[in-house]
């Protein structure tokens, strides 16, 4: 999905997220880099991230440095009975527990090469096994103060438990999440790095 570019439209972000802050907060329309980034607490529920989203990357490296793109993102909760076709016609099952890995799942209606992005498969893809995207939470055990907990995984997320080196995806880490505020980094390659920018995301409808 490409962004259509006419005139600038400036949204108030207490009523895009039907929240009031007191500070400047990131704006989906803009999207401008997260200067004081606010960390997942702890006790986040990543299941509220459900529902559907606008979603706008801005490439600071890469071929397509200065682009942006504009697309829709839906993610909904995954569940341990997962299922569907392999690539050979049988029939897959998500491997156990990887509905806590990647507790929601979904597709990004987004054209990342218009940000210099890549895939292994494609973002819009609904595949329950196979997702177009996958929300990564790190387990508890393995935070650290200032690392990612939470990752949005584009076109590169497989619940299979077979394992891809060096796959080609784009992550989405996310830095600030404060109320109905997302936003973060991205970053996308295969062997190696050769895109980055930042994210922003806002609820459209639940």
């Amino acid at each position: 999905m490409r962004e259509v570019r006419g005139q600038p439209v400036v949204f108030v972000a207490a009523l895009a997220f039907g929240c009031v802050h007191s500070r400047p907060q990131p704006s989906a329309e803009t999207c401008a880099p997260v200067e004081s980034p606010v960390p997942m607490p702890d006790d986040f529920a990543t299941l509220t991230l459900a529902g559907d989203h606008m979603l706008v990357m801005v490439a600071t490296s890469g071929a397509r440095a200065g682009a942006r793109v504009v697309g829709r993102l839906h993610l909904a909760p995954s569940a341990p009975n997962d299922s569907a076709r392999g690539p050979d016609g049988t029939v897959v099952r998500s491997e156990k527990g990887y509905d806590r890995i990647f507790p929601l799942i979904g597709s990004a209606d987004v054209t990342l090469a218009d940000v210099g992005a890549i895939s292994e498969h494609d973002p819009r893809s609904a595949d329950r096994v196979y997702p177009g995207v996958a929300v990564f939470v790190l387990p508890a055990v393995m935070r650290h103060p200032g690392k990612t907990a939470v990752s949005l995984l584009l076109g590169s997320a497989r619940r299979d438990f077979v394992q891809v080196l060096e796959g080609a995806g784009t992550t989405l880490d996310v830095s600030h999440i404060d109320g109905p505020v997302v936003a973060g980094k991205w970053r996308s390659g295969a062997f190696g790095t050769t895109a980055t920018g930042h994210f922003c995301i806002r609820r459209t409808r639940p």
